[in-house]
């Protein structure tokens, strides 16, 4: 069957569905066992043999139990689907390893190990309070073992540490809340109180929470790993980096999910760059390279969105703001009491505060708590007790840096994999917490599961026609680099900008583009140079004010700059972007200097793009027919940081305009802070639509086909209810003003939408005859076993790598098919025939000659919310003048 047959081959009667669909989200999922017994046998009814729930006899604050009060009916039936559902789970699983049944075939090995959650048990869920409010973690910890740790033979209990307690017997059998005394170190009384909120099961849908709860509570309270936001990590494995003044600690990311082969445990690496410079001493450099003059607005611009992390509670935070107006010696309500900074960080963490004069760093919540008031929403941080994190973008730049912390952070995937099972098999063998995952009747097999794949094969890449093979690396430089390319527009009028100061770059970079041009397809004529006085932003500003409006015709700006200077590249982008439309590069000093291969190699490279952005075509991939009547979005959020009064979400929103999905519309959109659903999707989308409507003969596409990236799980519904209506909504509109218009034959273009998820702990590998692990080749996908199940049934996901990386462990990118509507002839696109388009669109993305993780457009629209964002602190609306270029390269 060819590309054409399979687009079209799948018939439904109503919803679409696909391979990897789901029948539940988490453990809710159990409930639904297909199993004949499950569904006949009446609710309450135990066969014989079967366990009974959890329970302990004694009552953990002196009640007893009342023996009349019988268990839930309907928990006790849900328990006895759950060892159903476990043997069910471990069968699918067991097949997949085997590589028997449906999914014979090619293997990959997976970072995915097999969880046997417990087969029976009932648990109480309390909501705990304390009067007077208690902030510190420790201490509510601390209060709850005065009253249960002495009972802790009689019964089995577990606190998150916030506010939810879960035992396995009831506190009072009569009541729901009761309240007892207790009180901390100095003697000071405090009033917790328990109130049941529910009984949990199985098959409740907070299940899930429970068991990472546990495995969380195993790592933290008895291995002793440090958390730091979803990452766990071990102070004592971290290895310096004396020559940077630099030290790694590697970590953990761990999730225990239900799956299409039954729970699992995911673990996956992560790394934290430790600096041994505080907050304090950055700010005091700036201090005393200003002195006392204008130093505020600097020490701002250094601190501002930098991440910190506070040792005393292994947190971290991102620095919104300094309060220069506040310091340790200030004061604040806690508990009623007024006390200050340093007192607080004294009493509650024993940090002493050696300079009271320094201003306070201010960091927003990111979640607000119900009940929390103004002040709440903020919290004051000390710089002197907080230590910076990660890298500064002055060693990113520094190539002896980045290579000594790959060493480190990029591990290949036989190192990885063995650090996932070393971590596992710590678990095992470590009594302590061992005894902790065998009183909860849980367990984990320090064995990594595989997962049948499927290879997508070599796309073929036209470069004018042709035909080239990418290889098995996805890469075709080389190919492209050999080929004369004739979708390259003609350059006539465009202006080098420099200072005279650094003359010789931009005399270098002229040499070379006009070298190459004649060899890529470029025809270029001469330049005109415009040679500053000095670096200064207004110098830039005002000369090219100058040159937008005297010369007519512009076509292209090029600002050669000494260094990277945000704050002039911001002016210059928002000039001949916002002000004056024109298309601009900019090139520091430093890819210029010297006339090096590399230096010719930048050229190149910076030759292309320039092409690009004035509409030029590098390549084309094969697509099928019916394809080419399908218009592809790409819609991607970047939340701007740089604004702190008035933090601005940017909506990326790109739209491909042609049948070879190679040139798009574009256009951005101003939100809420934070806001990840875009209630202002629709009138983006009608505009794409009009401009598709006008470049393409009057026609309508059949097919929308949309990715939609940087969504999460519990947003995924939202974005269905939401984006996905406002976009038929506005399809419907537009077509309503045809008819008005005198247009008769019109139909609504199908939509399929598809969620992309760069952000996961998945990892899979390739293992050789001699057991080798290796990473998969570009094109591998995988869409049974270790996919996710949602509760809504018609959503279909899949995993795919699509590209090769030259170190470390390449990333697969997941995506989950949340909408794909039938045709009138009950038609929707096969999820085999999704998985292959995706593929394709990783192929045309122009700033590299390979493929890439994401979809072209997704990176598109990334590229372009970034720019709107970092840089405009503007909108590009829907009808500006470069909304048909790729500009933003």
């Amino acid at each position: 069957m060819d590309d054409d047959e399979v687009w079209s081959a799948t018939k439904t009667k109503g919803r679409g569905r696909g391979r990897g669909r789901g029948r539940g989200r988490g453990a809710a999922a159990v409930a639904r066992a297909k199993d004949p017994d499950t569904v006949r046998r009446p609710v309450g009814r135990t066969p014989d043999g079967e366990k009974t729930p959890l329970s302990i006899p004694s009552s953990p604050l002196g009640t007893n139990p009342s023996e009349d009060d019988p268990p839930n009916p309907a928990l006790v039936e849900a328990v006895r689907r759950l060892s159903l559902q476990a043997v069910s789970s471990v069968q699918h699983v067991a097949t997949a390893e085997s590589g028997d049944g449906e999914h014979a075939g090619p293997q990959v090995v997976t970072n995915f190990i097999r969880f046997t959650p417990p087969e029976n048990w009932l648990l109480y869920v309390y909501d705990v309070s304390f009067t007077p409010e208690v902030d510190n973690r420790k201490r509510r910890r601390s209060f709850i073992d005065q009253l249960f740790g002495p009972r802790a033979a009689n019964y089995t209990w577990l606190f998150d540490g916030f506010k939810m307690l879960y035992v396995t017997t009831r506190l009072c059998p009569t009541q729901k809340t009761l309240e007892r005394d207790v009180k901390d170190w100095s003697g000071k009384s405090y009033r917790a109180k328990f109130m049941l909120t529910r009984e949990m099961g199985p098959t409740d849908p907070q299940a899930t929470q429970f068991y990472n709860l546990v495995f969380r509570h195993c790592l933290l309270d008895k291995l002793g790993y440090r958390q730091i936001r979803r990452y766990f990590y071990c102070q004592e494995d971290a290895v310096p980096v004396p020559q940077h003044k630099l030290s790694v600690m590697p970590g953990f990311d761990t999730a225990i999910m239900y799956h299409q082969g039954g729970f699992m445990l995911s673990v996956d690496l992560s790394y934290k760059i430790l600096r041994e410079q505080t907050a304090y001493d950055r700010m005091y450099a700036v201090y005393l390279k200003k002195g006392k003059g204008d130093y505020k607005r600097d020490m701002c611009r250094e601190m501002l969105g930098k991440v910190v992390t506070t040792r005393y509670n292994n947190k971290s935070y991102t620095v919104d703001d300094i309060d220069f107006d506040r310091n340790p010696d200030s004061t604040f309500e806690k508990e009623g009491q007024t006390i200050s900074f340093a007192e607080y960080y004294a009493q509650t963490y024993n940090r002493k505060i050696s300079d009271v004069h320094q201003p306070l760093l201010v960091s927003r919540r990111r979640k607000r708590r119900p009940g929390m008031s103004e002040n709440d929403e903020f919290i004051y941080l000390v710089p002197e007790l907080c230590y910076m994190t990660n890298i500064e973008d002055t060693m990113r730049q520094d190539f002896r840096v980045m290579q000594d912390l790959a060493t480190h952070t990029r591990p290949d995937p036989a190192k990885r994999a063995k650090m996932v099972l070393d971590l596992v098999k710590k678990l095992n063998r470590t009594r302590a917490t061992r005894d902790e995952m065998e009183k909860w009747g849980m367990k984990v097999e320090p064995k990594l599961l595989n997962a049948p794949r499927l290879d997508l094969g070599r796309q073929t890449i036209l470069i004018d026609g042709q035909r080239c093979d990418p290889g098995a690396k996805a890469e075709w430089s080389g190919h492209l680099r050999r080929t004369q390319v004739k979708g390259l527009p003609l350059l006539k009028t465009w202006f080098v900008v420099c200072p005279e100061a650094i003359m010789n770059a931009a005399s270098n970079f002229i040499g070379n583009f006009k070298q190459d041009a004649p060899r890529m397809g470029f025809e270029v004529t001469n330049e005109r140079i415009a040679r500053l006085p000095d670096d200064r932003v207004m110098t830039y500003i005002s000369t090219l004010t100058q040159l937008v409006q005297e010369v007519k015709d512009l076509q292209m700006l090029v600002c050669i700059v000494p260094n990277d200077n945000k704050e002039r590249y911001d002016a210059i982008k928002k000039l001949c972007y916002v002000d004056y439309p024109v298309p601009c590069q900019v090139i520091t000093r430093g890819k210029l200097r010297g006339n090096t291969q590399k230096t010719r190699s930048i050229c190149t490279n910076i030759a292309y793009q320039i092409g690009v952005k004035l509409g030029g075509e590098l390549w084309q991939v094969d697509l099928p027919t019916p394809a080419r009547s399908t218009m592809v979005v790409g819609i991607d959020v970047f939340h701007d940081c740089a604004d702190q009064a008035k933090k601005l979400s940017r909506v990326g929103f790109v739209a491909t305009t042609n049948a070879t999905w190679t040139r798009y519309y574009s256009a951005t959109e101003k939100q809420g802070q934070g806001e990840e659903v875009i209630p202002s999707i629709g009138k983006l989308f009608y505009a794409a639509l009009k401009r598709w409507y006008g470049m393409n003969d009057q026609r309508l596409p059949g097919r929308i086909l949309v990715f939609r990236d940087g969504v999460g799980d519990s947003q995924m519904t939202m974005v269905k209810e939401m984006e996905i209506s406002q976009l038929k909504m506005a399809a419907d509109a537009f077509i309503g003003d045809l008819i008005n218009s005198g247009e008769t034959d019109v139909k609504r273009p199908k939509f399929t939408v598809i969620v992309c998820k760069k952000r996961i702990s998945a990892r899979f590998f390739m293992a050789d005859k001699g057991g080798y692990l290796s990473n998969p080749t570009p094109g591998t996908t995988i869409c049974a076993s270790v996919t996710r199940i949602y509760e809504d049934e018609s959503w279909s996901n899949f995993y795919l790598v699509s590209q090769s990386v030259r170190q470390g462990t390449v990333g697969p990118t997941h995506y989950v098919i949340i909408e794909n509507e039938p045709t009138s002839e009950g038609k929707t696109i096969p999820v085999q025939m999704l998985q292959k388009i995706t593929y394709k669109l990783t192929h045309l993305y122009f700033n590299w000659p390979g493929t890439i993780r994401v979809p072209a457009p997704v990176q598109y629209a990334h590229k372009l919310a970034f720019l709107a964002g970092q840089h405009l602190h503007r909108d590009l609306r829907y009808d500006h003048q470069l909304a048909d270029l790729l500009f933003f390269l």
